[in-house]
């Protein structure tokens, strides 16, 4: 069954504006470091000062899955880049959802931004009676009431909130963005359980896509790949993109399924090598499944299993 993620768009006739002190933390300064050193998407680095406050946001998405007991989640540079890539062309052109005027979808953005991880995406418009004013207290109050909106979702048109707080993520990319009376906000929950070794991101038709990996971490093991086609994504008007209110996070055309007794040996250095062979131009989205317990014998299924890649390969 395919999942299935939507996007809010509220319609606020005032900015409400709660006075928030900044604190400087060693949390702060970590992702400074991280942001200096990450050299993708480079025009849609945040400065210091909306970093810091994604930083104090973040503690705002962690509190909600606290009370749900979900782990907290570490903020995503790269992530937040994409993010912002993507609110600041729904802002500049009035649209809304999880299509870009490329026909791409999240994974789509991630992949091509040079992510490898698993990758679900929320995503929130609103339009003001004036123009926003982009201070630290409008920003940080239009962030939490978009957040606040997925949490106060309720079962069973609950999705948002329940990416919000799914147990399985260990990631989040926080991207905002305004233009005129238009703020756009985008959550990017990541799924980072896995090493990639080089990964290319084309290959041609009937050349096999090789994919090596293995588990960051132990007590996770890798349990099986599946590798979905479809064709490569059209471009769209803003007016079809929001007319779209949700995105299938694979397709029901499989290319290639490796099930758990069919995986390669890991090397001496913990990779398994994975071959998927390809029949015709496209793209490949590769889903590399891990569990918690190592796959001993009997039926294979990937529900309630982890997806650790969003690996997408073009097919030339």
């Amino acid at each position: 069954m395919k999942h299935l993620f939507q996007y809010i768009f509220i319609v606020l006739l005032c900015v409400t504006i709660t006075g928030v002190a900044q604190k400087p933390s060693q949390e702060l300064e970590n992702y400074i470091r991280q942001n200096d050193a990450e050299k993708r998407l480079a025009e849609y680095k945040d400065n210091n000062d909306l970093l810091a406050l994604k930083v104090r946001h973040l503690a705002v998405i962690n509190a909600s899955r606290k009370k749900h007991k979900a782990p907290a989640l570490q903020l995503d540079i790269l992530a937040s880049r994409m993010a912002n890539k993507m609110a600041a062309d729904a802002a500049k052109n009035g649209f809304s959802g999880h299509f870009n005027l490329n026909g791409e979808s999240p994974y789509h953005r991630y992949a091509s931004a040079g992510g490898q991880d698993h990758v679900v995406e929320n995503a929130a418009a609103t339009t003001s009676s004036a123009d926003f004013v982009p201070d630290d207290e409008n920003i940080l109050e239009g962030m939490y009431e978009l957040h606040q909106a997925f949490m106060n979702e309720k079962a069973p048109n609950d999705g948002h909130k329940q990416t919000c707080i799914g147990k399985t993520f260990t990631h989040v990319g926080i991207g905002v963005a305004w233009h005129g009376k238009e703020f756009r906000y985008y959550e990017e929950y990541l799924n980072r359980y896995l090493a990639f070794g080089e990964v290319k991101s084309s290959v041609k038709a009937g050349t096999d896509i090789t994919l090596s990996v293995k588990p960051l971490e132990k007590g996770y093991h890798l349990y099986s790949v599946v590798a979905y086609y479809e064709a490569v994504p059209k471009k769209m008007t803003a007016k079809q993109v929001s007319a779209i209110a949700s995105y299938a996070d694979y397709t029901s055309n499989v290319a290639a399924n490796i099930a758990p007794w069919e995986l390669p040996q890991p090397d001496d250095k913990g990779f398994v090598h994975i071959s998927i062979p390809t029949k015709k131009k496209g793209l490949y989205y590769i889903h590399v499944f891990l569990d918690t317990k190592p796959y001993v014998k009997g039926k294979a299924t990937t529900q309630g299993k982890i997806i650790g890649s969003g690996v997408v390969v073009e097919v030339k």
